[in-house]
């Protein structure tokens, strides 16, 4: 949440000395209940219990920042897009461009369950959300010939309700940039995002 009342030494104090307990190997399993296997297929078992591991988290609102490195959509393409459907280990294709969009579907399908979470919750108002990646779809010859040399970046500033589209070119290195402007209060808006992202190299 980003009111200055949740942003004081006090609380990400209490927020990091509470982390560290748990991580006490008694204290965590103690914590952690008996993992309920979600899919005969151990990537997808793994992704599902990821989601709703990241969903917890994101409804607590005692947390400032908030990081996730989301794995898909590389592979194994485990979503048949087509026919909606998880696949089992020995249907998976890892080769293809249809399983790859697969993966790109379900991420798409997570990204929304996780802004759903945010909205029940009332976070996503005042949230600062930046989703990108961390380099381009490295097998994009097979679907069109070409390699692609863009990766995705989409911003969304703490009660933002409109959108526009920054045509300079913006390397992702400089997100930590955004991040800061967001944490300390330098970035309010659409437009304050919008001239950062000119101004930068």
């Amino acid at each position: 949440r980003w009111e200055p009342e949740y942003r004081n030494l006090i609380i990400g104090s209490q927020n990091v000395v509470f982390s560290l307990f748990k991580h006490i190997p008694l204290v965590y399993r103690s914590l952690q209940s008996e993992k309920k296997k979600l899919h005969e297929n151990q990537r997808v078992d793994e992704h599902l219990a990821f989601k709703d591991n990241v969903n917890k988290v994101l409804s607590n609102n005692s947390y400032e920042l908030i990081i996730i490195h989301w794995n898909l959509p590389h592979s194994p393409f485990f979503y048949d897009y087509k026919g909606n459907t998880l696949l089992a280990k020995s249907m998976e294709d890892n080769g293809s461009v249809d399983g790859y969009f697969g993966n790109l579907e379900i991420t798409d399908r997570a990204f929304s369950s996780m802004r759903r979470n945010l909205e029940n919750v009332n976070l996503w108002d005042p949230s600062a959300v930046i989703v990108t990646a961390d380099h381009i779809w490295r097998a994009s010859q097979r679907f069109d010939g070409k390699l692609g040399t863009k990766v995705p970046m989409m911003i969304k500033p703490p009660w933002s309700v409109d959108g526009t589209v920054v045509q300079k070119k913006y390397f992702t290195q400089n997100t930590s940039k955004l991040v800061w402007g967001f944490l300390t209060g330098q970035l309010q808006n659409s437009n304050d995002v919008v001239n950062l992202m000119k101004d930068g190299d």
